[in-house]
């Protein structure tokens, strides 16, 4: 019998920490859920590892316009300007560069998640209880 480890610890960059060029993902795009301060956006890599890269305008703005579910995709950072207009002017943001590779997309070219449903998740019928 052969067992593979799931589950784990989610890798979460910190934007703050990052330096221009340093790929922050190179996975495909899973699914963006609601967090506590904004989207956070799920990504797996081809070991089966998850990063969370947490809500950015620029991000948000591509992951909800020009990138699909299961597309397999390449996001780097590339640094911090300053806004000069609008609401947010003079505050900084967080800029990326945002790749997909379209030979690689769809479900069957990348690990597949694990579902582990919690008692809550499944109800009062769940056996282990």
């Amino acid at each position: 019998m052969s067992f593979q480890e799931v589950g784990g610890k989610f890798n979460y960059p910190k934007y703050k920490e990052c330096k221009d060029g340093e790929i922050l993902v190179e996975g495909w795009y899973i699914e963006t859920k609601p967090g506590k301060y904004g989207p956070q956006h799920y990504f797996i890599d081809e070991n089966g590892r998850t990063t969370v890269l947490n809500k950015a305008g620029q991000l948000d703005y591509a992951l909800s316009h020009s990138i699909n579910k299961e597309d397999f995709v390449r996001i780097t950072f590339a640094g911090r300007i300053t806004l000069t207009k609008g609401p947010m002017a003079g505050k900084e943001s967080n800029q990326f560069k945002i790749e997909r590779d379209p030979s690689r997309a769809g479900r069957g070219s990348r690990p597949q998640l694990e579902t582990i449903s919690t008692p809550a998740e499944v109800g009062e019928d769940n056996p282990l209880l």
